[in-house]
C-alpha cells in the first residue's frame, strides 16, 4: 500500500510546565499528510537562566526533524508563553526554510509582562499531581523572589516576539478564550490588532469560556474545523 505523500510539516510547541505527551495530543488536530514533531517546555525553560539554552536546543531538534521531511509547507503550532518562547529560538535556527504559518494557541500575554515572579503561579496551575506542582513551585520560587522586582534580562528576550523584523509577517491563527485565566483575551487581542498592522493575515477564533490551553480537549471538534477552514485558506 502506497503511502501518502507529506505535504506539510508541523511543529507543536508546548507550553510552560507541559508535559510531552499532552502536547503530542494534539497532533491529532491536523489533518492527513501532516508530519507533525513536538516539544515540550518546562518551567525551568521558560524562568531559569539556563533555560535559553535548552530551549535552544529543543530548537534545533525540530527544525532538523523539519528539514529531512523535505515538505513543501511548514508551520508553528504554538501553546501559551513557553511556546512563544520557543517558536523565537526556532526562528533563530530556520534558514534557509521559512513557516508558511503559525497557529498560536493560549498566547501571548501583554509585551513586558513575562517577569520571573509569574514561574510560581504558572508552575501551580500548569496541571500534574499536587506534589509535582509544589515541587515546580518550589523550583521556581526562589529566583523569583530574588529577581523581585527588577525583570531578568534572560527574559527579556521575549519581546522579540513583538518585533517585525523577527517575528516576521504571514498567515497566522489565534485560538484564545474569555476563561483563561493566565493570558487574557484583551492581551492576545491587543496582539492580533498589532500583527494586522505589521502585515500579517490573521484569523482568530474564542472558544468562550475554555481554560488555558485547554480549548482543544473542550471543543475538539470546533477546534479542527477552526484549523482545517485557517489551513484551506492558507494553502490554496
Amino acid at each position: 500500500m502506497q503511502r501518502e505523500p507529506v505535504r506539510r510539516a508541523v511543529m507543536l510547541l508546548g507550553w510552560s510546565g507541559s508535559k510531552l505527551r499532552h502536547v503530542r495530543k494534539h497532533e491529532a488536530c491536523w489533518p492527513s499528510g501532516t508530519a507533525v514533531f513536538a516539544e515540550n517546555v518546562t518551567i525551568e525553560d521558560t524562568f531559569a537562566r539556563s533555560g535559553r539554552q535548552a530551549l535552544r536546543e529543543k530548537a534545533r531538534r525540530l527544525v532538523a526533524e523539519a528539514k529531512a521531511t523535505k515538505a513543501p509547507r511548514l508551520y508553528a503550532h504554538i501553546f501559551s508563553n513557553g511556546g512563544s518562547m520557543l517558536l523565537l529560538e526556532v526562528l533563530s535556527e530556520l534558514e534557509p526554510l521559512r513557516l508558511d504559518g503559525v497557529v498560536y494557541d493560549s498566547a501571548p500575554s501583554a509585551e513586558g509582562t513575562i517577569r520571573p515572579i509569574a514561574g510560581p503561579v504558572i508552575a501551580y496551575l500548569s496541571g500534574g499531581t499536587l506534589r509535582e506542582r509544589l515541587a515546580a513551585v518550589w523550583s521556581t520560587l526562589w529566583p523569583a523572589l530574588l529577581a523581585f522586582p527588577v525583570r531578568k534580562a534572560h527574559l527579556s528576550h521575549f519581546d522579540g516576539l513583538y518585533d517585525a523584523s523577527i517575528n516576521i509577517p504571514r498567515c497566522e491563527l489565534f485560538m484564545y478564550s474569555d476563561g483563561d485565566r493566565l493570558v487574557w483575551r484583551s492581551h492576545v487581542e491587543q496582539f492580533v490588532a498589532r500583527r494586522r498592522d505589521q502585515g500579517s493575515i490573521v484569523e482568530t477564533r474564542n472558544f468562550g469560556r475554555t481554560p488555558h490551553v485547554g480549548h482543544f480537549r473542550a471543543q475538539p471538534d470546533t477546534y479542527r474545523e477552526t484549523l482545517a477552514g485557517w489551513l484551506e485558506a492558507v494553502e490554496k
